[in-house]
Order: structure tokens, then sequence, then C-alpha cells
């Protein structure tokens, strides 16, 4: 049925079944967590015989770039016949300057006018199927191949660079697979081509970056998740070769000894050796470089250690106990190193081994000032006034958004900035701890530099490129806030209309003062910390807003030494001098809280006053605060950053394009939906639906603007049936719409809630796309899905009440169970 071929018992293989359907889609995934939640629900769907009658399954476990992948597709067999050219190019058809050169194919550089050379298999793909395509790039020239497509345009490979691509697209009206290259100079070289269908798996777009919370139960930027480091050796621990040639004394080979020195047992052994004697191996140095030198004494009875290298005996402080010794020197010239005996007065009687010379920072990843040096694996700034600088090169596209962090440790004096180059808008780092700062680049070059005369150090320093791409447009896998409960979020257009979203510097205070910077809901230190003097005092800034318009306040708080743990929040209305809402209540608790108010602006305000903090009863002490949001909803969505002073839009997410009409029955099945909605009312219905296109012809799942969810068909344009549920719809709840001929039937939660026995159905064929949509695209859904199936047969109401019934259980084994089935 699939072309997995997949069977499934009670008792027997469900382990083993489960365990290759989630590692096939984690072999289709650029980005792959959460497996758990969806073990369990395969094991369910196994365990009671469902699986097998499932054609898609959805769970929030698996993304690519523009891609949500589900867990059950289908694949069929491999469409391309030897696609690793283990019988040359004879399973092929192709052009001349297409050879075979080590067992891959070379789209060969002769010279030739125009796009000329070509691989083509006939008769191998389907108009309008979706397909996923993957080869391994051997070597390039830089220039591209291409799927050729008469229609929309011919498909990128991305050959330009070496590596393993895969290539989801649409095949149109032609029926065979073509690679071809677009201008003569392409040397190119491909291996290991594959072709599957992949019409399960759903399209996913989003115009803007977004967060989540992650399975940490950290705020994180969708970016972050893939986005790769820009800075080299940000840890400044990157080491060059081993310079030292039998440094663990395997043998007594390539060491010159003095007299009371002899090399055995894997040790070097210096025997009541007299002061100079010499333990000494010559090797090349490179003036002015940091070189990391490793030893380890033992067997220690008396004397001290000491070492030359390269111009100059190394300040090691006194050798004169076991354990193993590290430091960072930098040689003046290219001599030799030598240990030696230091003490005039005393013998010396130890070994030493594990013997290591390595140069810090090899490829010169940081230029650094006469001052500036890389010690103990961290950057050591120290300035007496004049300027002093570490720079990396090339980090910084001008015009992109970027994320820096840096830790501060082992603060003497002074202060250090980190920017691109000449930029204004930094934080000087002043004491120890961890920093983040965000810049809109008008440099390349980054620039560790003294604030004022310094002595402290700087280590993993990090840069990450958060302006939005489409190469990272990555679904959401969001948790709650404890990092359980993993579902794909969906969520509207909305912007933060706050413009310094973590920056409190310019609200008004009273005589609340700030503190150090405490870790945020984002794991770095970038919290402000509020001391509060009075109970009395207040914390607020003042915003432009809409008249009559519905706004969203949204903030993170977390309670410090304050000991009530009530707070009170206002919203005023300084157009019309009055309160709109005055001395709101909430809790905090000393783990982060985010606090959402909604309200209504009324006749003629523009401007409004935000309070986080006012007139609390609490004592004097300390809050803390992070994440302010102000958007124009009825209800809080995730945290919007807005940290280069404008504000922020989230574009609206969208999921389709899964399915075809072998994979949804169009006479009888069903849709089964886990997840909840954004709130309890939506400014807008929200559907997913079986379709094959147009309203004419649709069966949805939605959750209606009043707050109602169910589900309705239309056969031919003529409303067949609207099963709505009165319930709770911001809960997680477990749907499940039944269709077939007079028998229609919605359960939720385990209980069949409405049917319907004269309604129609389709005809064989008529579906053949799940979206989640009205099926015209419109009417979007937004939401948080744990799971989505569609089963191409209209269930037994045993198996619907088991299906839908996981809410009275612990566990799904224990649901399982109560039923009379065992998870293996």
């Amino acid at each position: 049925m699939l072309g997995l071929g997949l069977s499934v018992s009670k008792t027997a293989g469900l382990r083993s079944l489960v365990a290759r359907l989630l590692s096939k889609l984690r072999s289709r995934a650029t980005y792959y967590e959460n497996g758990k939640d969806s073990k369990e629900f395969l094991e369910v769907l196994a365990g009671t015989e469902l699986l097998d009658d499932a054609t898609i399954v959805l769970t929030p476990t698996a993304t690519s770039d523009a891609r949500v992948h589900s867990v059950k597709t289908y694949t069929g067999d491999e469409l391309v016949t030897d696609g690793s050219f283990e019988n040359g190019l004879s399973d092929w058809d192709s052009s001349n300057n297409v050879s075979i050169v080590n067992g891959a194919a070379r789209f060969n550089n002769i010279g030739l006018s125009g796009a000329n050379a070509y691989l083509n298999k006939d008769s191998i793909l389907e108009a309008g199927k979706t397909y996923k395509f993957e080869c391994d790039v051997i070597s390039t020239n830089g220039k591209e191949l291409v799927l050729e497509k008469a229609n929309p345009s011919n498909t990128s490979i991305g050959a330009t660079t070496t590596g393993h691509k895969i290539i989801y697209f649409t095949q149109d009206t032609q029926s065979h697979l073509t690679i071809k290259r677009l201008t003569s100079e392409t040397d190119v070289t491909i291996d290991n081509i594959s072709v599957t269908e992949a019409d399960a798996d759903f399209d996913f777009d989003r115009a803007s970056s977004a967060t989540r919370i992650n399975s940490d139960g950290l705020v994180q930027d969708m970016q972050s998740i893939t986005d790769p480091e820009l800075v080299l050796n940000g840890d400044f621990e990157e080491l060059g070769s081993e310079l030292v040639t039998n440094g663990d004394f395997a043998t007594d080979s390539n060491w010159s000894v003095g007299t009371n020195i002899t090399i055995s047992g894997g040790k070097a052994n210096f025997l009541n050796a007299n002061k100079g004697e010499r333990l000494q191996q010559n090797f090349s140095f490179t003036a002015d470089k940091t070189y990391k030198v490793v030893i380890t004494v033992s067997n220690y009875v008396s004397g001290q250690l000491g070492f030359y290298m390269g111009g100059g005996y190394v300040d090691t402080g006194a050798i004169d106990a076991n354990g193993t010794y590290t430091y960072y020197h930098t040689p003046t010239n290219n001599s030799e190193a030598f240990f030696r005996a230091m003490q005039t007065s005393a013998s010396h009687t130890f070994s030493i081994d594990n013997v290591s010379v390595q140069q810090v920072d090899p490829n010169d990843r940081w230029s650094l000032s006469s001052t500036f040096e890389i010690d103990n694996g961290k950057l050591h700034c120290v300035s007496d006034g004049s300027y002093q600088y570490a720079y990396q090169a090339n980090v910084f596209v001008v015009g992109n958004t970027y994320k820096i962090t840096f830790d501060v440790i082992d603060y003497t004096s002074g202060s250090i900035r980190v920017r691109p180059s000449g930029q204004s808008g930094y934080t000087a780092a002043s004491a120890n701890g961890t920093y983040t700062q965000y810049f809109t680049a008008t440099d390349t070059t980054l620039a560790i530099e003294r604030g004022s005369a310094c002595d402290l150090y700087v280590d993993n320093v990090s840069v990450k490129d958060i302006t939005f791409s489409t190469d990272v447009d990555l679904a959401r896998i969001n948790y709650d806030s404890n990092g359980d409960n993993g579902h794909i979020l969906l969520e509207p257009t909305s912007t933060n209309l706050v413009p310094y979203s973590e920056d409190f510097s310019a609200w008004a205070k009273g005589n609340i003062t700030f503190g150090d910077d405490v870790t945020s809901p984002d794991g770095t230190t970038n919290a402000t910390t509020l001391n509060v003097p009075d109970s009395s005092d207040y914390f607020y800034e003042n915003y432009t807003v809409v008249a009559s318009t519905t706004y969203t306040f949204s903030f993170f708080v977390k309670r410090g030494t304050l000991d009530s743990s009530s707070f009170l929040l206002s919203i005023y209305d300084d157009s019309n001098n009055a309160f709109i809402s005055e001395d709101i209540s909430y809790t905090t608790s000393t783990e982060w809280t985010r606090v959402e108010h909604t309200f209504t602006t009324p006749s003629g305000c523009t401007d409004v006053r935000l309070y986080t903090y006012r007139n609390s009863s609490g004592s004097t002490g300390t809050f803390f605060q992070w994440g302010v949001q102000l958007e124009a909803l009825s209800y809080a969505t995730s945290y919007i950053p807005t940290l280069t002073g404008s504000t922020v839009t989230r574009a609206t997410e969208t999921l389709t394009g899964s399915g075809n009409s072998t994979l949804i029955n169009s006479t009888e099945g069903v849709l089964y939906f886990e997840g909840a909605a954004l709130a309890e009312t939506y400014t807008s219905n929200s559907h997913i639906s079986l379709s094959n296109g147009s309203t004419s012809n649709r069966l949805y799942f939605y959750y209606e603007q009043s707050g109602k969810f169910g589900f309705a068909a239309f056969v031919g344009n003529v409303l067949q049936a609207n099963i709505k549920y009165d319930g709770i719809i911001a809960n997680n709840s477990k749907v499940a719409c039944k269709y077939k001929e007079n028998d229609y039937a919605l359960w939720v939660d385990g209980v069949e809630v409405g049917v319907d026995t004269s309604a129609s159905v389709w005809s064989s064929g008529t579906f053949d796309r799940l979206n989640f949509d009205g099926g015209d695209s419109n009417n979007d859904f937004y939401g948080k899905v744990k799971a989505l199936a569609v089963f191409n047969e209209a269930l037994e109401d045993d198996e619907l009440e088991l299906l839908t019934g996981v809410t009275n259980y612990g566990s799904f084994n224990e649901l399982a169970s109560a039923n009379g089935y065992t998870i293996i």
C-alpha cells in the first residue's frame, strides 16, 4: 500500500518498526528532535493496528529548509536505476560530453557552445507530484547543474559547491528526469543520484525569523539552530600540529640527555641531576607566535624543573611537585627548546612525561596588538591606556543583523568593547559576565578593543547572523515553558511595537535603580535587575497606539528578593488622562513567568503608558524583567525580539502541499488532529483540509472565530455536514473527523460528540492534497499541532475511541494496556 513493506501486529516487531520509521524520518531532515513523543504516538498506532491504515502521519519531529517531514511518507521504490553508475552510462541517456571518471559522472569542460551536456531518464516522473532528489557533488569548478523543467523554471542542484545535495521539486508536465549544465565551461562530477516521491511532506513558509521555546525551556531564535558560527577560534583553543617528537618517551630516541638523565619506562628521569643538565630537542618556532607547552611531572623527590624555548627562559614559577603544568609562551626567535635542572644546591630527582608544544591560533584567525595575547585558552587584554586590539576580518556582511556574545572573566580593571569595527551602539564590558549585543553591521571586521586601560580576559566570542534567510526557513517545534509537550507552532503575522524589547534604560522608574544583568529566558546574561527601594515605586514606558484597537501586552518577569509574589500592572491612556486597566494583579515566582494582558484602546487614544510594576505591596528588594511585547492581537503570540531600535514583524506561517490522490481516499477515511488553539477566540477562522484545491470539494477541521470547533464537508459546492463542538479550544484536544457515505462523526477526547447520517461523499480520486488552510489558500490554520494523521478507511467506533481517548490516561502505554494491547 505504501511501498514501505511494513506490516505490524500487537505483540511483535513494533519497536523495530517504529525505529525504522523514525530512522527514515531523521535521514530526510535537516533538523530533528522530539523523537520520544513521536515514538509514543507511532507505538499506539502500531499497537492498535492503525498504523497501516494511516497514509500520512505528521508529528513535530523533523524539518528541513521550507519543508516539514511526514513520519510516514509515500516513497515507493527508488525511481533511478544505477544512480551510482556501477554500469557506467549504460542505464542512462547522455550526451557525448558526459563521461565516467572514477565511478562518477563528469559533465566535461570541453568548451562546446551551449548547455549541451546532460543525463536523462525517460518516463520516471508524474506531473504534479513532489519528489526528493539527492546526489553527491564530488568536484566542481563553481558552475551549476539543474533539473530541467518547462514550468515554472529549472531547479538548481547546488553544484557550485561539493557535498551531499537534497532538493525537493514538483514536476511539471514532463515525465523525464534530465540533469544538465547551463554553460559550456561547466566541469562538475556527481554520483549517487536518487529520486523518490515525497508527497506526504509539507511545504513550509514564513518570510521572517521567529522564536520558539526549545526543549530546555529557553526562548530560542529559529535562525540560531542551523546558522553557522561566524567567528573562527572564538574560544581561543585552536592549536597547531604537535612539534615535539616522542613526547611520551615511548622510546629513548629524539632527545639529547644530560649525564644524569635517562629515558626509560615511558618517562624522562632526572636522577640526582646537577644544575644545568638538559633534556633537549631541536625544532623550529615562529618568532612572536604564542605556543602552548604542557608537561607532566611525576615521581618527584627534590629539585626544580625549568625550560628554555625560542630565545629565552619561560617563567614557570617553581615546578617542584607532581602534577601537569601548562604554560603559554611567545618565543623571540626560532632556536631550540630544552628542559633543565634549575637549582644550585639541590639534587634534582623527578620524572617528566607527556611533553607537548603546539602553536596557538596557528591559522592566524586573530590579529593581535602588542599587549593582547592568547593565554591559557583565553584572550588576555592588557592596556595601560594605549590603544590595543584583537581583530578578525571578513566576519560581517554590511547591512545584515548579528548577535554577538562573549564572556569577560578574571576581570581586574578597565573595559573592553566587542563590535563591528568602528560601530557605535556598543556596550563597554567592565565586569565579569556573559555579554550579548546586537548590531546591523556597517563594517566587515570584528574588533575586540580596549575601552579604557584594562587588565581582563575575554573568552567564548560568538557571532551569529540573525538576518532572516530562506535557507533556514524552519518550522518551529515549540515546547511548554518546562520543556515538555513538543508541538509544531503556527502563528499569524504580528508586530512587536516595542522598539527595544530587552533594553529598559529609557523607562521611567521612580526611585528604582538598575543592578547587574542576570540570566534571561533565552539563557544569556541580558535580563535587567530592578532594585526597588519603596513599595510604591513604578516602572513604565510610553508607546504609540491606534484608538479603538485591541492589543495584548506581554513580558517576562521573575521575583528576586521582594517578599510578595503579587505584583500590579496598569495601562494608562495618556491621550485621555485615564486608566484603561488599573492595578491588575499578576503572580510572580522565582522562575521566569510570562505575563499577558489584553486591553482595548478607547476612542481618541493614541498614546499609552505601560506599567509592568506599579504601587505593589511587596517589600523592598529586587525583581527581574525581560522581553516586553505589545501587539495588535487579542492574544499574545511567541516572543518577537526588537533589538536595534525598530519594531519587528513575524510573518504568517503556512503548511501546504502534502498528499496526492493515492494517499487520500475520497470515499471514506479519517482526518485526525491532536493539538490546541492559540486562544479561546480567533480573529479569523482556522482550517485544516482535505480537498482538490477548491472550496467546492473539501472536508475541513476548523477553529471558528466564536471559539467552537468541528468539521464540515462540501461535495460539489453543497454543504453535506457541519458538526460542531462547544469545547474550550485553547486546551489540548484529540479530534477525529470520520467521513463515509451517510456516516459522518466527530470524536473528541474519546467521546463521539456529533454525527450526520445523511451526508454524501466524493467520487474516488477527488482529494489530492492536505493543507493547513481551507483548501483554497484561505483561512490558514494557526495553533499548536502535536500530531496530524490521514487514514484511508473509516475507522470503527472502538478504534476512534482508542485513538482519541488518550486524554484519560497518563501515557500511551497505560492507554494501550487498559485496552488489552502490549507495547513491545
